[in-house]
């Protein structure tokens, strides 16, 4: 809380000190208890209590029977305040030991071509690692990967390397690469038709495709420009499973579609046209890189593998 006086001078009343001192009363249910532990006389805790009552001008403590008791407002400024406590002596240890006082929060964005079981080896360890860190995930499709970082809804971003531009600012260390496949449904009218399939084949079909994620830079589209119909789906978890159900027809990760062809659910079809595969990278702005995006950016380094294993091995 705050109290003014006149315009130009803002005071605030409520200190540390005062803090400590409601805080060891609550504590103790007594003035003098709490006047041992703080080795001060009582009289000179009640002074500072009903100096601070006048100040802000309310009754932190009913005195009309046996015993003191803090008011509503009094318990309320004990809970505040307790958490005030907290924060400062954590801020003390931080600066006692030297450590940064950054932000403990990074946001990582990830290209939606990797599922949360791929990510969940490395947010493991990073947990393990930083448990003090807190970490915000999102799921991003094609340009969104690189425009999470440049709109600053990300710190770190895992995106195709093709997606950085040539005088890209950023720096990026590379993660692996994920090839695709063009399968159809079994009950798909293309499940039969003669291979290579050729772009007129494909586009007198309707063609499932993710949307991109870009709030600001061009959005782009993946694979085949649709012909006279399209299904526009939000991620690439629903991309599979409308293809699974016949409505349409596209290009998945190798991996993600591997167990459905194995079991007949998919079939992998040659396309004349066939879809390069992504390198992917993970990339930031060196002119953000703080101690703990430094660290993070390490730890994903090290689990690269971890993070592709599903990947590379996904039967």
């Amino acid at each position: 809380m705050f109290c003014t006086r006149g315009s130009k001078n803002l005071n605030m009343y409520i200190t540390f000190e005062v803090l400590k001192i409601l805080d060891t009363i609550a504590r103790h249910d007594s003035f003098a208890a709490a006047s041992e532990e703080l080795h001060r006389v009582p009289s000179a805790l009640t002074y500072s209590i009903k100096k601070l009552e006048q100040d802000l001008g309310v009754v932190l403590f009913d005195r009309s029977g046996y015993r003191t008791r803090l008011t509503p407002l009094g318990y309320e400024l004990l809970e505040g305040g307790r958490a005030l406590l907290q924060q400062g002596q954590a801020l003390e240890s931080k600066i006692r030991t030297g450590k940064s006082l950054e932000p403990q929060v990074i946001s990582l964005a990830y290209d939606d071509v990797f599922t949360f079981e791929c990510l969940e080896p490395v947010l493991i360890d990073f947990f393990n690692e930083m448990p003090d860190i807190s970490l915000r995930l999102s799921a991003e499709i094609l340009n969104g990967s690189l425009d999470a970082l440049e709109t600053g809804r990300a710190d770190l971003s895992i995106a195709a390397l093709s997606d950085l531009p040539h005088d890209s600012v950023y720096q990026y260390i590379s993660l692996g690469y994920i090839p695709f496949v063009f399968v159809v449904a079994p009950h798909h009218p293309m499940a039969n038709a003669p291979e290579p399939l050729s772009t007129s084949d494909i586009q007198a079909h309707r063609i499932i495709q993710v949307s991109d994620t870009s709030t600001q830079l061009p959005r782009l589209s993946s694979g085949y420009s649709p012909g006279l119909r399209s299904f526009v789906v939000p991620s690439m978890r629903s991309k599979l499973l409308a293809q699974l159900a016949g409505l349409g027809i596209g290009f998945l990760p190798k991996y993600m579609a591997q167990p459905y062809i194995e079991q007949g659910l998919l079939i992998e079809k040659t396309v004349e046209r066939p879809k390069m595969g992504g390198r992917f990278v993970l990339a930031w702005n060196p002119t953000n890189a703080s101690e703990t995006l430094l660290k993070t950016i390490a730890l994903i380094e090290k689990n690269k593998s971890m993070l592709f294993k599903n990947i590379q091995n996904p039967s």
